[in-house]
């Protein structure tokens, strides 16, 4: 869903801003997802073991 969004910004040279701002917000998602990924897999290994 991101991807064509970043690619209309690219073709746009002024919504310089806003694009910087959308990688902190998806850094910020994907370190909240890793860590729910982590969890998952911790879950995962404790009911193996």
């Amino acid at each position: 869903m991101t991807k064509p969004t970043a690619k209309e910004a690219n073709t746009k040279p002024k919504k310089k801003k806003p694009l910087a701002v959308n990688k902190r917000t998806m850094s910020v998602r994907e370190r909240i997802e890793n860590i729910k990924a982590q969890q998952a897999w911790d879950k995962e290994w404790e009911n193996d073991e």
